[in-house]
């Protein structure tokens, strides 16, 4: 029998779920089908959401407490690529790597050479793939924990403070205070920002600039296009 050098499950994570702090003898590659949640480690916390790749060593520790209903693969790498890093990070997603997490999980038998081809094809893949610089944040207040998942799986520029305020409770003054204390921002500068990385991560996975500008809110493709390469040239400035 051929020996597989990956494994892959799904898993489905109820809202409020959580997992304690653990980890696993090998590393692990976790793509977010739909969702979000916040990652824990030992330096802080990682928001992870619908449409994410993110890598997990072996023997590192880590939590997750889910935010919003959520399904996920989780793929465990038995032959790492030499290239992957020693911390927790992000990673690019490309339709092709979609495409073979979705035959690994669906299309292919248990035992067939097809199978372990895919996997090869999958790790080539994996080797290839941008890491994100996305720093860690600090531990959350719990009164924004509902107001990011509602960020992150609901994203566009129409998301205002006052209707989470009144979905979730908290005042629009605490929450602009909690904002600016915890991430050093206002909640428009933050809403923003996620917009626009959802963006990014889209293209990426190669929907077309005009479905994306109205997806998240943009009233023409010029105001999208405008804001989108705005955030573009401030990344590069902060690299």
């Amino acid at each position: 029998m051929i020996s597989e050098p990956l494994k892959l499950r799904h898993r489905e994570y109820q809202c409020g779920e959580s997992t304690t702090g653990h980890q696993h003898p090998h590393p692990q590659l976790v793509y977010i089908h739909r969702g979000c949640g916040i990652l824990g480690t030992a330096i802080g916390t990682q928001l992870v959401t619908n449409g994410e790749l993110i890598w997990v060593p072996g023997k590192t520790e880590h939590s997750f407490e889910v935010l919003k209903n959520s399904r996920a693969s989780l793929i465990y790498i038995l032959q790492s690529p030499a290239s992957m890093p020693d911390a927790i990070i992000k990673l690019e997603v490309t339709p092709v790597m979609i495409g073979l997490i979705d035959a690994l999980g669906h299309r292919l038998d248990d035992n067939g050479s097809l199978k372990h081809s895919y996997q090869q094809v999958f790790l080539d893949q994996l080797g290839q793939l941008t890491q994100l610089d996305e720093p860690s944040l600090p531990l959350l207040d719990r009164r924004l924990l509902p107001i990011i998942g509602a960020l992150s799986t609901e994203p566009g520029i129409n998301l205002s403070l006052r209707e989470l305020s009144k979905r979730y409770g908290p005042s629009e003054r605490t929450l602009n205070r909690l904002f600016s204390q915890t991430f050093g921002c206002s909640f428009r500068f933050y809403r923003n920002q996620l917009v626009m990385s959802k963006a990014r991560q889209w293209l990426a996975e190669g929907r077309s600039m005009t479905r994306i500008a109205l997806d998240l809110g943009y009233q023409s493709l010029p105001a999208f296009s405008s804001a989108y390469h705005s955030y573009l040239r401030q990344r590069e400035g902060n690299s």
